[in-house]
C-alpha cells in the first residue's frame, strides 16, 4: 500500500488533505496535521470512533480518500491532591492548572509548589502537543519529540541530566500519580520520578522495547509491546508486579487501568486482570462472563466490559460501578458505556442511556444522541436537541440553574465536559456553563466568564 490522502473536516467547518504512510502511527498523523493546520490536534475520529495513538493507518483500515473528524486541542489539564474523597467527591485546597493554547503554548496557573507557576521553563513550551499531570507536576511533550516538566520534584516535575539526555523523539507521555514514563520512537521507554509510583523501571528496561502504548494506574506503569506482550513496573499492588498473569498477557490488543489495577483485553475478546483485588485487580467472579470483549471502560475503582452481543459486565467495588446487578437486565444491547470517577453509563441501541454506581439509585434517560462526562456527572445531548444532566451537582449533574438559556434561545451545537463541569456551545455562539466552573478556569485573567469558557473549551487561550 501506497502513500495515503486523508481529508480532515474540523468542527468550525475548515477542511484540509494530509498525505499520510500506511505505517504511520496515529500520533505522526497528528503531528503532519498540526503542521499542516497550524493548530492542536486533540483527537481523530472515524465514524464516530476515536483512533487511538498508538495504532498505525495500516492497522485502523483507513483508505484513501477517507474523511476524518478532527478536534482541535484548546484544553485544560488540572492537578488535585486526592482526586476524591471515600465518603464523597471532594477537591483540595491545593491545585494547578495548565491550559494548551492551539498555537502550542502554554499557560499555567494555581499553586506554584505543584506546577501552577511555569515561568522558568515558559521559553520551551512552544509547540506543545500534550500535557501530561501527575498529583504534583507537569509534562509537555513538544512536536520536535522533547519534552518539558515542571511542578514538584517529588511527583516527576524536575529532570536528571542522564533522564533528560534521553528524552529525544518521544512519541507519547504517561503519567501515574506521581511519575512519568516517555513512550520514543524507536519503541523504547524512559521513566523518572518517585520509585514508589513507577519512576524507576531500571530493573525492566531490557524488556521495554518495540512498545506500542503506556498505561498508568496510580503508581504503576504497564507497557503493551508490538507482540502483544505485556511490561509492568511500579508498586507491585497497584498492578506493577503482574507475575500471576504473565502467562496469559499474550496477544494482546489494549491496556486499560484505573486507580489501583490493570485490565488488559485480548485479540480473542477475553480479558486478564491484576493489580489490587477490591479494585478490578480481580475479575475471577465474572471470568466466564468476559467473552467477545469490545472495549472496557474505568472509574476509580471497577471496570465495565462492553461485549460484542452487547451486554455489559462490571467487576470491582461496589458503589464504584463495580455492582450493576440493579440495572442487570437494562445492560443489553449496549453501543457505548461512559465512566466518572464512581460510577458508569450505558447508551443502548434504542438511544436510551442507564448509569449505576455512586448515583445511588439508578438514572435512566431517553433519546441520547451524544453524552459526555466529567470526574462526578454526565451530561446527554439529546435526540431532540435538549440536554440532560445528573450525578453530583457540583461536577454539573444539576443544569437546572442554566435550564432557560439552554432552552429558551439558540438550539445547542456542542457539548463538551471538564473535571468539574460542562460547556455547552449554541448555535449563536454563546456558551453557557455549569457545575465548578470557576473552579476549572479560575485565572485571574479566565475568570469562568462566558468568553473565557468559549476560548478554553471550545477554542483558544488568549495571550
Amino acid at each position: 500500500m501506497g502513500e495515503l490522502i486523508l481529508e480532515l473536516a474540523l468542527l468550525s467547518g475548515r477542511h484540509c488533505r494530509v498525505s499520510a504512510q500506511p505505517s504511520w502511527t496515529v500520533c505522526e498523523l497528528r503531528r503532519a496535521a498540526q503542521q499542516q493546520l497550524g493548530l492542536c490536534i486533540r483527537a481523530f475520529f472515524a465514524d464516530g470512533h476515536q483512533l487511538r495513538d498508538g495504532r498505525t493507518v495500516a492497522e485502523l483500515g483507513l483508505v484513501d480518500g477517507q474523511i476524518l473528524q478532527a478536534a482541535v486541542r484548546a484544553e485544560v489539564v488540572s492537578f488535585w491532591a486526592d482526586t476524591f474523597m471515600e465518603d464523597e467527591l471532594d477537591w483540595p485546597q491545593v491545585a494547578a492548572f495548565a491550559g494548551l493554547r492551539s498555537n502550542g503554548t502554554v499557560v499555567t496557573w494555581g499553586c506554584p509548589c505543584v506546577g501552577g507557576d511555569s515561568q522558568e521553563v515558559q521559553p520551551s513550551l512552544t509547540e506543545v502537543q500534550e500535557i501530561r499531570c501527575s498529583m504534583g507536576a507537569f509534562a509537555a511533550l513538544r512536536a520536535d519529540g522533547q519534552v518539558v516538566t515542571w511542578g514538584d520534584v517529588e511527583a516527576g516535575g524536575a529532570l536528571t541530566a542522564r533522564v533528560s539526555s534521553r528524552l529525544v523523539q518521544v512519541r507519547d507521555v504517561c503519567a501515574s500519580g506521581g511519575a512519568f514514563a516517555a513512550l520514543k520512537a524507536d519503541g523504547s521507554v524512559v521513566s523518572w520520578g518517585p520509585k514508589l509510583y513507577g519512576g524507576d523501571s531500571q530493573a525492566v528496561q531490557g524488556e521495554l522495547r518495540q512498545v506500542r502504548t503506556i498505561r498508568a494506574s496510580g503508581a504503576a506503569f504497564a507497557a503493551l509491546r508490538a507482540d502483544g506482550s505485556v511490561v509492568t513496573w511500579g508498586l507491585p499492588g497497584d498492578g506493577g508486579d503482574s507475575q500471576v498473569v504473565q502467562h496469559r498477557l499474550t496477544e494482546v490488543a489494549e491496556i486499560y487501568s484505573n486507580e489501583r489495577a490493570f485490565a488488559a483485553l485480548r485479540t480473542d475478546g477475553s480479558v486478564v486482570t491484576w493489580g489490587c483485588a477490591e479494585d478490578g485487580g480481580n475479575s475471577t467472579a465474572v471470568q466466564e462472563q468476559l467473552k467477545d470483549v469490545r472495549h472496557v471502560a474505568a472509574s476509580a475503582a471497577a471496570f465495565a466490559a462492553l461485549r460484542g452481543d452487547g451486554v455489559v459486565v462490571t467487576w470491582g467495588k461496589a458503589h464504584y460501578g463495580g455492582d450493576s446487578s440493579a440495572v442487570r437486565n437494562q445492560l443489553r444491547k449496549v453501543r457505548l458505556v461512559h465512566a466518572t470517577l464512581r460510577s458508569f453509563a450505558a447508551v443502548r441501541e434504542d438511544l436510551s442511556a442507564v448509569s449505576w454506581g455512586d448515583f445511588g439509585a439508578p438514572h435512566r434517560v431517553e433519546q441520547v444522541r451524544h453524552i459526555c462526562a466529567s470526574a462526578g456527572a454526565f451530561c446527554a445531548q439529546l435526540a431532540g436537541g435538549g440536554l440532560a444532566a445528573w450525578g453530583r451537582a457540583k461536577f454539573g449533574g444539576d443544569a437546572a440553574p442554566v435550564l432557560r438559556r439552554l432552552t429558551s434561545g439558540s438550539a445547542v451545537r456542542e457539548v463538551r465536559s471538564h473535571a468539574r463541569g460542562f460547556a455547552a456551545l449554541l448555535e449563536d455562539g454563546e456558551v453557557v456553563a455549569w457545575g465548578d466552573a470557576v473552579g476549572a478556569y479560575g485565572k485571574k485573567d479566565l475568570d469562568g466568564s462566558a468568553e473565557a469558557l468559549r476560548a478554553s473549551v471550545f477554542g483558544d487561550f488568549g495571550e
